[in-house]
């Protein structure tokens, strides 16, 4: 199921049988390296991809402690360490063309993967130029910068098939089936 990021921030985690919110999504940890879904921020914790049993309607956990494995902390903590960051940073072609800043992220959180970049320019708080990019179109995610092919410019993907009459994004799932 693909889902914007942005649909899980501030969303309450919550243990299994329990009712009483542990703590809240800050982020989701995304491995720049690979596009792998790693975990979420979690107040002051993180919890690892695996150990989430449901994303839809509300983020559950096992019960107890949550274990993570010594090569799990070392991948999470490297990719925070990096601090490379997805949301927010710029799209740029190969030849350095802007594109525009990654102001959502479409993850499949079955598969547990990046799927798409949405991607939009500003002007004065108003973003324009609204486009998806595939995540198999990005050439590198850097700290400064996640470069795309140059194709992307080509394969213009405008978000005006997403918009409803109400003006509500419909399910990335069915937006990205034509893609």
């Amino acid at each position: 199921m693909l889902y914007f990021q942005s649909e899980f921030i501030e969303k309450p985690i919550i243990a299994r049988d329990d009712t009483k919110a542990l703590a809240r999504v800050q982020s989701i940890i995304i491995d720049h390296e690979n596009g792998k879904i790693l975990g979420v921020h979690a107040g002051k914790n993180v919890i690892a991809f695996q150990d989430i049993l449901t994303w839809k309607p509300k983020i559950e956990i096992m019960n107890g402690s949550v274990q993570m494995l010594p090569e799990d902390i070392v991948r999470i903590q490297k990719v925070l360490d990096s601090g490379i960051k997805i949301m927010g940073n710029t799209v740029k072609t190969e030849k350095n063309q802007y594109i525009g800043k990654v102001v959502d992220c479409i993850i499949d959180i079955q598969k547990g993967i990046l799927s798409s970049l949405y991607v939009a320019k500003n002007a004065i708080l108003f973003p324009y130029d609204k486009r998806i990019i595939p995540a198999t179109q990005i050439v590198e995610i850097r700290k400064d910068a996640i470069i795309v092919c140059e194709q992307i410019l080509m394969k213009k993907i405008m978000l005006k098939d997403l918009i409803t009459r109400a003006g509500k994004l419909r399910s990335a799932d069915t937006c990205l089936g034509n893609l």
